[in-house]
């Protein structure tokens, strides 16, 4: 099964096509599609995630790349990355998000 997530970065004005791959031996094959440079380059660095770069934050190749490009805070891109591999562990309900459809960061301004 290949999970897959969009991400519509509005701040910045791209959208990315994330798609996440379980391979034979447990590790996770990542594709990135993005006409942002920045995450192309980002998505170089993460060929195979393993379990603990999708469930362990602070030890994740994700969030160490992540650091090592410079992404801003704002950037949806890693969060798209995990989010569609948890649903490829098995660790978020594929049926949940097929439910649910999407989550979002709402600005409020009072």
């Amino acid at each position: 099964m290949t999970s897959k997530v969009k991400v519509n970065s509005k701040l910045c004005g791209f959208v990315a096509l994330i798609e996440i791959n379980e391979r034979d031996d447990g590790t996770y094959d990542i594709k990135v599609d993005s006409p942002c440079e920045k995450i192309q380059k980002f998505a170089e660095g993460l060929e195979n995630l393993t379990l603990v770069d999708i469930a362990d934050w602070p030890n994740s190749a994700v969030q160490k790349r992540m650091l090592e490009v410079k992404l801003g805070p704002a950037c949806l891109i890693p969060s798209g990355i995990l989010n569609a591999a948890r649903i490829e562990a098995g660790l978020v309900s594929k049926s949940l998000a097929e439910e649910v459809k999407n989550i979002s960061i709402e600005f409020v301004f009072d």
